[in-house]
């Protein structure tokens, strides 16, 4: 039940009612605590909605639950760039990218870092990366 609680929010939330959204997250979370799937969809619906704190505890959870993650770890690394912690950042998304070496995201973030920092070369090579990952990416490009 709460693979449908989860499957249910998720088009919900594609649809646009994030009351919904949420309640079907809490509810496949409520059936399960140990459903890490439902802990990041509700990060980044919390996160989309500009609660980024409830955001980073459910990454957390999500990646406490199933340390193998990738997306997880790569999404709590965007709450951290974002929040100007860009070595944390980067250390999640080198996790991310040693669990899942073809995930283009995870790179382009990195490159992102690299540029801020003013490192020019080290971000042309992440974004290539990415681009050589998923060539349908346009961020990177």
């Amino acid at each position: 039940m709460a693979l449908a609680y989860n499957n249910r929010g998720a088009l919900r939330a594609e649809s646009g009612n994030k009351q919904a959204a949420l309640a079907d997250y809490n509810q496949a979370i409520q059936l399960n605590p140990k459903y890490a799937k439902a802990y990041f969809q509700r990060g980044v619906l919390r996160e989309e909605s500009g609660d980024k704190q409830a955001a980073l505890a459910d990454y957390n959870q999500a990646i406490q639950l199933d340390p193998k993650y990738a997306k997880a770890y790569n999404n709590r690394g965007i709450l951290r760039h974002l929040s100007g912690d860009k070595q944390a950042a980067l250390v999640d998304y080198k996790q991310a990218i040693q669990l899942d070496p073809k995930y283009a995201k995870a790179y382009y973030n990195i490159g992102l870092v690299k540029y801020e920092q003013g490192d020019i070369e080290a971000a042309m090579r992440q974004f290539q990366t990415a681009i050589n990952n998923d060539s349908k990416k346009v961020e990177s490009q």
